[in-house]
């Protein structure tokens, strides 16, 4: 439900004419279990992904252990040196916001973080590849031929599938 308290009161109180304040709703929502809670984030399947993921694992649906072992696998992942990019949610008594044992440290300007871009199968890891910036299309070649194509002559089998997420700049 994405309605606060303070819309189902009013929808409530235009509905049923009768007075319901947004407190009454909160405690009564909250008696039940539902409590206020911050969204969690669904990256957005297109129709489309939709169609194509379904025909990918139709696809590969009979694939055997052999098989799964000639693919490898890639991504890129973002470390921060310091804290979260996200919300940090914990209990806290009234009062006590500003207590040391309350506070996240920050750093101005967030502490930095890193990229990195790697690929695994059965038979092992890449090399880590660190890069700058924000990945594009042509970074992202790069990588493939500075990194990959290397790693690959010594270290996947013959017949190996590259296996990638659907990000755009793949």
């Amino acid at each position: 439900m994405k309605k606060s308290s303070r819309e189902i009161s009013i929808k409530l109180v235009a509905k049923h004419n009768i007075r319901l304040a947004p407190r009454t709703v909160r405690l009564r929502l909250n008696q039940q279990g539902l409590f206020r809670q911050v969204a969690r984030k669904k990256p957005l399947v297109s129709v489309t992904n939709h169609r194509r993921h379904l025909q990918f694992a139709r696809a590969h649906l009979h694939w055997t252990a052999d098989d799964w072992r000639q693919v490898t696998f890639s991504n890129e992942k973002k470390f921060n040196c310091i804290g979260s990019d996200g919300r940090v949610y914990f209990r806290r008594r009234r009062g006590e916001a500003f207590a040391p044992q309350c506070l996240r440290p920050t750093i101005k300007g967030g502490g930095g973080s890193i990229m990195i871009w790697g690929c695994f199968s059965r038979n092992g890891f890449s090399p880590v590849h660190r890069f700058q910036g924000i990945m594009d299309g042509l970074m992202y070649k790069d990588i493939l031929r500075d990194v990959l194509l290397p790693h690959s002559v010594d270290h996947l089998p013959l017949n190996w599938v590259f296996q990638q997420d659907n990000d755009l700049k793949h």
